[in-house]
């Protein structure tokens, strides 16, 4: 039996929204929601899926982009429908103002070409590369003679539309001589001139080229008509990446384009999945370490989901060594930007009376651009290898629980945990590289170094060196430094210091 029912109109200005729908009813409730405009409803882990779509205005400014391209290959030779063509590329989003056609025109064949050398790169030879070229030099010539502009440079250097690709087995080809060869006057002016006379060669081959039924335009456009006939079937997903590229390029272009508020509106996500061991119950363990570097500037939320609650994670810049801050246990969203070191990601956590099966942990990363965050190595196949040491404390006029010495092999990032059988010690944990604090930290009952690389000595001084288990030791160390439990040291963040950016001691001694 039904109660009650309601008929409401939402009108939404053209572009993307997002909108969530709350409904409160005493036993049950019933909606259907029509729309003239394609839409998704969905809770919202089914929603998230949806969210790497572009927006329709961006998606219809790509694919006419596309089309229009196309349509200039095909009419290759004929001046007066590749002028009418250049005016349509240029103003491929219908809403973007006339007045400011092409602007951009050396960013868009930039686009244009990165798209072509990524897609189709590896099947691309000599005849596809000067077939394009001329191709970029006909539409820039019919711009510039339908505007009255002049054709002197236009381009400072002809645009490269492919990367030329090098056996990476060739040793020659960055091997200098060791005595280069001083030239003559007379010698560079005879370069000169070959370099003048060759350039003039392919100016006037150009020239041919653009008239239509000569041999070379016959060649040009079929070579031109074969690459991009190798496109056809994912013209949306091309001409996206064309606009994003040119995005990439000259941010300041969004402003002339429709879609500018659909962009600002738009969010990206990318999953990375991996696997835990079994874990004892009542015991802390560590989820996953990786190390994520940032290709671009990007405002980006990071959150992880595992069968069990409770779960820390915590970012490190391995640069300043400094950590994003965290509410309830979340990183909150941070703005990441490009560094040497990269970003460590650790998620930590702790059982409580039952015993953690092995299973699937997920790492998601939502943000403002689809550069997000990249693992250093494959996460899938990764691990963390773990070395618990468990000893009884005795009393000591120093007040030290323990000190252990770690030798390494290799350079070595380590996450540290100390916990004690009594729950309210105040205790610290110190991390010495002979005299010098790498991290100090205080607390009760339980601390976490969160990362601290040990980095291998650079000639080897003993044969003791690449045992991973830590010696236990309580004399003092061998460069007579006193005890580090009466050494004053201020409470530091955790330090990831790379190798070209801080000095790197001969001979390391970890305590």
């Amino acid at each position: 039996e039904t109660t009650a029912t309601k008929t409401s109109r939402l009108t939404l200005p053209a572009g993307l929204h997002t909108l969530r729908l709350s409904v409160a009813a005493p036993y049950a409730w019933h909606a259907d929601i029509i729309s003239n405009t394609p839409f998704v409803i969905a809770d919202t882990e089914s929603f998230v899926n949806h969210i790497n779509r572009e927006s329709l205005r961006y998606q219809a400014a790509a694919l006419r982009l596309m089309k229009m391209i196309g349509e200039s290959v095909e009419n290759f030779g004929e001046p007066d429908e590749v002028s009418k063509n250049v005016q349509e590329i240029a103003c491929a989003d219908k809403g973007r103002d006339k007045d400011k056609v092409f602007p951009d025109i050396k960013a868009f064949f930039e686009s244009l070409f990165y798209m072509l050398d990524t897609t189709i790169g590896e099947h691309i030879t000599t005849q596809h590369r000067e077939a394009w070229t001329t191709f970029s030099t006909t539409i820039v010539r019919a711009y510039k003679i339908g505007e009255g502009g002049n054709l002197h440079g236009i381009f400072e250097t002809d645009p490269v539309p492919f990367t030329k690709r090098v056996d990476s087995s060739d040793d020659t080809v960055n091997e200098k001589p060791d005595n280069e060869k001083q030239f003559s006057d007379s010698d560079v002016h005879a370069a000169k001139t070959i370099q003048k006379h060759f350039r003039g060669h392919h100016v006037r081959k150009r020239t041919r080229a653009m008239r239509k039924g000569t041999k070379v335009n016959l060649t040009t456009k079929g070579a031109l008509q074969d690459s991009w006939g190798k496109l056809e079937g994912d013209e949306l997903q091309h001409g996206t990446n064309i606009l994003r590229k040119m995005f990439s390029l000259r941010p300041e272009l969004l402003d002339q384009y429709s879609f500018k508020e659909d962009k600002e509106k738009s969010a990206y996500f990318v999953d990375y999945h991996g696997s835990h061991t079994d874990v004892p119950a009542r015991s802390w363990f560590l989820l996953f370490r990786e190390v994520f570097m940032a290709p671009h500037s990007a405002l980006i939320s990071v959150s992880v989901t595992a069968a069990v609650s409770g779960l820390l994670l915590r970012i490190i810049d391995n640069d300043t060594g400094k950590e994003v801050p965290t509410i309830c246990n979340r990183p909150k969203p941070y703005h990441f930007t490009p560094n040497k070191g990269g970003y460590t990601f650790l998620c930590e956590g702790r059982t409580l009376e039952g015993p953690l099966a092995a299973g699937k942990y997920r790492l998601r990363m939502v943000g403002t651009s689809q550069d997000l965050l990249t693992p250093i190595r494959d996460i899938t196949s990764s691990g963390v290898e773990s070395n618990e040491i468990k000893d009884y404390y005795t009393p000591e006029r120093n007040n030290i629980m323990f000190r252990y010495t770690v030798n390494v092999s290799a350079d070595t990032p380590a996450t540290v945990q100390v916990s004690t059988s009594k729950a309210d010690v105040n205790f610290r944990v110190e991390v010495f590289d002979g005299s010098d604090v790498l991290f100090t930290k205080e607390g009760i009952g339980h601390i976490v170094v969160p990362c601290v690389t040990f980095y291998a000595d650079e000639v080897e001084t003993s044969s003791a060196k690449g045992r991973r288990t830590p010696q236990k030791s309580r004399a003092k160390s061998s460069t007579g430094v006193k005890s580090p439990g009466r050494t004053k040291a201020s409470p530091t963040a955790p330090v990831v210091p790379e190798p070209d950016t801080a000095p790197r001691k001969k001979n390391h001694n970890y305590i």
